[in-house]
């Protein structure tokens, strides 16, 4: 823009008649600056769809990772069905979806502090980030949800659900593999497991944390859609509600 309004104002100059109020080309100097804004205006709003695009492709990818390391926390890995080994145990399921919540939003905090640092890059407005902020969070809850019926669909339930009960059951506290002797309480042992994996069932089915035992607060969390948010802005995103 400085370039193009310099180069304007050097052509004018050449083109100036002294005395002669009508050669004067501050009104067309205004027209030109007002075009050159529309211009920028569109091309920032175009990038700014650009970054959006790419900061949300990053948050799928650490959210595919992240969340699914919690789902695989569930089992133990020992009984061959894919589930990694390695990696601490949590002390309970009971905050499985605690944890979850807290990735999501450290994920998109970080998202968040990188989409502003490019956007402010493009001199953007605050009424710009703040709308681009807004549609960020509202497409991540949509990849973190998809992310979630990934991982509760039936085959994965089972899965999960079998390599549970077999941790508790084959297994001791420490890991190690039980040696089945006749004075131990197999049916206790069978029964113990069995709930314990049962009790997953409802875990899963619902998204509450345990510290409030309700849902996440995800409308305070999105946020009200910003004064200077369009239709256009809305009407590529998902509803959040269910």
């Amino acid at each position: 823009k400085a370039k193009a309004l310099s180069k304007f104002e050097k052509e004018a100059q050449s083109i100036l008649v002294e005395g002669a109020p009508w050669s004067d080309y501050k009104h067309e100097m205004g027209l030109y600056r007002k075009d050159l804004d529309e211009v920028s205006s569109r091309l920032r709003k175009d990038e700014m769809r650009r970054l959006a695009t790419r900061v949300e492709r990053w948050v799928r990818s650490r959210l595919g990772e992240s969340v699914g390391l919690e789902f695989n926390r569930l089992g133990s890995g020992r009984g061959g069905f894919g589930v990694p080994e390695n990696g601490e145990k949590p002390a309970s399921e009971k905050d499985l979806w605690d944890r979850i919540w807290n990735v999501f939003t450290e994920t998109v905090e970080h998202a968040e502090s990188r989409f502003t640092e490019r956007a402010r890059s493009f001199d953007a407005s605050p009424e710009e980030v703040e709308v681009g902020l807004w549609r960020l969070r509202r497409k991540s809850w949509g990849v973190l949800r998809a992310k979630i019926d990934e991982e509760v669909m039936e085959g994965n339930i089972l899965l999960k659900l079998r390599e549970n009960f077999e941790d508790k059951f084959r297994y001791d506290e420490h890991g190690v593999p039980r040696i089945w002797r006749p004075s131990d309480d197999i049916e206790g042992i069978y029964t113990r497991a069995r709930e314990s994996t049962l009790r997953l069932i409802p875990l899963l089915s619902r998204f509450h944390l345990s510290r409030t035992s309700a849902p996440p607060p995800l409308d305070a969390w999105i946020g009200t859609p910003p004064k200077s948010a369009s239709s256009a802005d809305e009407e590529d995103l998902a509803p959040i509600g269910g």
